[in-house]
């Protein structure tokens, strides 16, 4: 029981660091990978869904995802060689609840406060289902001196299932 009170908290120390915006993108593509069952919800079990949309050269890795509203959070990684990202997410009447400090949540949407280069993040929760679409800007177009292109996706939050009730 200690040995993993020990790891948990590790694990939490880890994630708060993510929240700083102190790790390599590495570490939070680890840290994602090896904490799939975080959260305890008052009736049965509830899945953490990490997510990781990573934005490369060639583009999005997905242009829809799926995250869980109940401690579900995204991560949205540069993984581009050499681009500036910012990114707008459209959350209407929907609540903001977390976001990294490189983001601000103001009229309906969440959007960065300055451009984030390579192996930089952003992360971020979604409360309430819906879909939140969203754009990024400023990937640079290879070969193509001070041109970018913008993205867009939409992000799809829902409830989780609870497996009693499967």
């Amino acid at each position: 029981m200690y040995k993993y009170k020990r790891r948990f908290i590790h694990i939490l120390q880890q994630f708060i660091n993510i929240l700083r915006g102190r790790l390599s993108a590495f570490t939070i593509i680890t840290v994602a990978a090896i904490t799939p069952h975080l959260a305890i919800a008052e009736k049965g079990e509830t899945e953490v869904a990490k997510k990781i949309l990573s934005i490369s050269d060639n583009g999005l890795s997905s242009s829809e995802i799926e995250v869980s509203t109940a401690s579900g959070s995204l991560f949205i990684l540069n993984s581009t060689s050499d681009s500036l990202l910012t990114i707008v997410i459209e959350f209407g009447s929907k609540r903001g609840h977390c976001w990294s400090k490189n983001l601000e949540f103001n009229s309906g949407k969440l959007r960065s406060t300055a451009p984030f280069g390579p192996e930089e993040f952003s992360l971020m929760c979604f409360p309430e289902e819906g879909a939140y679409p969203f754009t990024v800007f400023g990937l640079n177009i290879p070969d193509k001196h001070k041109q970018s292109l913008t993205l867009h996706g939409v992000i799809h939050a829902r409830a989780p299932i609870n497996k009693q009730e499967e």
